[in-house]
């Protein structure tokens, strides 16, 4: 429990001040608590992990993905905010292939700001020829819909 609570505090300490939420920066060491999370996951030897992420922190997952040795069987993306894709789009792409990661991409039909990005992810995955599917969520913005979905590995 100590090496988690450590995990919390590093990733408080490395993120940026917001209004009452929480704020990544996207610099080559943030997502390194998330990675470091994920690898106590896959010590636990599960017969599968999913990993999802909201917003920026769908640009974490996909850092600790392409920059470690960290993986995960299923990436689950909702509103991805992904800058990481101007510089890396191509290291992102081949981690997601190499270790043979499902992705899923959700993205709301007026979500203005990240439904260019998710396009460009959901266009170079399938380029890359990665196990991808896309969903645009009709009349939904930046958030996560009213109804769920399911999502089929």
């Amino acid at each position: 429990m100590i090496k988690e609570n450590n995990i919390l505090e590093k990733t408080l300490e490395i993120a940026e001040k917001g209004y009452g939420t929480y704020r990544w920066s996207y610099d080559m060491r943030s997502y390194l608590p998330v990675a470091g999370a994920m690898k106590m996951v896959q010590k636990k030897e599960y017969e599968s992990i999913a990993c999802g992420g909201f917003s920026a922190g769908c640009d974490m997952l996909l850092r600790a993905i392409a920059f470690t040795s960290v993986r995960c069987d299923l990436m689950i993306l909702q509103g991805p905010w992904i800058p990481v894709l101007e510089e890396h789009a191509e290291t992102v792409v081949s981690a997601i292939r190499e270790k043979n990661i499902a992705l899923r991409i959700f993205c709301g039909s007026e979500d203005d700001d990240c439904l260019p990005m998710a396009k460009q992810l959901y266009e170079a995955a399938k380029w890359g020829k990665c196990n991808v599917k896309f969903t645009v969520q009709e009349n939904n913005r930046h958030q996560f819909p009213e109804k769920m979905y399911t999502i089929l590995h």
